[in-house]
């Protein structure tokens, strides 16, 4: 699956929200689409954890630099696509709100 750029941000956000997605490229994009898949594979969790290990995945190999808001939204996207699913479970954010843990979808 990949993510269109048209859709990669709603036509409501703010102008520095479309400035972004437009720096953004296809190839990037299908880049930490597979990267997001691979790190939930080896290990559901929840989407602030999820961008952690994408930051430290980062670390050590070339993958584009995301917000985690764009971490989220991809993430969304693999679920819409059926790629992701919500475990059931759930972790605290270091804020102590609960958030939900993700899985790649078994088959």
């Amino acid at each position: 699956m990949t993510i269109s750029l048209e859709t990669a941000v709603r036509t409501w956000d703010p102008e520095t929200s479309h400035e972004a997605a437009q720096s953004i490229t296809a190839e990037d994009l299908n880049i930490v689409e597979r990267t997001i898949l691979r790190i939930l594979t080896s290990e559901p969790m929840a989407d602030h954890e999820l961008f952690k290990v994408y930051e430290l995945t980062r670390a050590l190999a070339p993958l584009p630099r995301v917000a985690p808001q764009r971490i989220r939204t991809i993430r969304k996207y693999l679920e819409l696509a059926g790629f992701v699913e919500a475990s059931g479970l759930y972790h605290l954010t270091d804020s102590g709100r609960r958030a939900r843990v993700w899985q790649v979808t078994t088959p």
